[in-house]
């Protein structure tokens, strides 16, 4: 499911993780190491994520820690850079390692969506 504002500046998934899926692509990834494999894998493993067109960023909702799990895998074992699959877009994840991007939102409709990122941002830690 893919959510697009109106400026076709950033563009969302929406309810992406699937365990089902998440097994499935991550055995196909991990045991016959298929390249696209993984990148459908992090995808319905790690859930959704949000990419803003105009800095070419990404900002992982649910889980930066899969991702960053991932993205190491790709880029250790295999040499391969991951690419989003839900969203029709030409670019690669940006590396989702290291300090987390947590997104920030001052209007009350984005006030949930924003304490998840947090919550999941910090695996459930204050």
């Amino acid at each position: 499911v893919r959510n697009t504002q109106l400026q076709g500046r950033t563009e969302e998934t929406v309810g992406l993780y699937n365990e089902c899926k998440c097994d499935f692509w991550s055995s196909l990834c991990e045991d016959s190491r298929q390249i696209g494999a993984c990148d459908y894998a992090a995808e319905y493993c790690c859930g959704d994520y949000r990419y803003f067109e105009g800095y070419a960023t990404f900002i992982y909702l649910n889980s930066p820690q899969c991702y960053c799990d991932f993205y190491n895998y790709a880029e250790n074992e295999l040499g391969y850079s991951l690419k989003p699959r839900a969203l029709n877009i030409n670019e690669e994840f940006t590396n989702p390692c290291g300090p987390f991007k947590i997104h920030w939102s001052s209007t009350y409709s984005d006030e949930r969506e924003s304490l998840e990122a947090i919550y999941n941002a910090t695996n459930g830690h204050n």
